[in-house]
């Protein structure tokens, strides 16, 4: 495929959690992503050249699908753009998960463009406060509540987040 043969873009396995992995413009620069940014990337391509691929968000791991000859295909970016079925996308989902798992076609609905939106930020804001990086996870949050403007959950988050950077600033002080 021309995303990760020619152009050599692949999962970044190595350094999963590095926030460049979420940023579009760095995985483009990198050529290293995540199996959602790289979805992205494949999805607009396959746009620019007249085919229609779809995002299909399984459980903790993202992938693309596109009809071919009336047959749904099944491609993962982040292996490379390597065609899986129902097996490969369980043995995958079940790696991430630990634990088996067992996937029924609601899994391999299409993901509207909001929810790609609002999971590569959910993405991003564990990484941010998984590293104590309350500043960045802030400004995700924000945005996050740009698109849920009435999640309470994302609410307490934000005032989580707020309180962490008072106690750092005071530490500062």
């Amino acid at each position: 495929m021309f995303l990760f043969e020619e152009e050599g873009f692949r999962g970044n396995g190595e350094e999963y959690y590095d926030p460049r992995n979420s940023f579009l413009n760095d995985v483009l620069a990198r050529r290293l992503g995540i199996p959602i940014t790289l979805s992205v990337i494949t999805i607009e391509v396959a746009r620019r050249v007249g085919l229609a691929v779809e995002g299909v968000g399984l459980p903790a791991h993202f992938v693309v699908a596109a009809a071919v000859d009336g047959d749904e295909v099944v491609v993962d970016p982040f292996g490379g753009g390597r065609v899986i079925d129902r097996k490969d996308a369980e043995a995958i989902v079940a790696r991430a998960l630990g634990r088996p798992v067992k996937l029924t076609d609601a899994h391999f609905g299409k993901t509207p463009r909001t929810e790609i939106v609002t999971r590569m930020l959910n993405n991003l804001k564990a990484i941010y406060a998984q590293r104590r990086e309350w500043g960045k996870a802030l400004g995700v949050i924000d945005r996050l509540l740009v698109i849920e403007d009435g999640n309470a959950a994302l609410k307490r988050e934000r005032e989580t987040a707020l309180v962490e950077l008072r106690r750092k600033t005071a530490s500062l002080n």
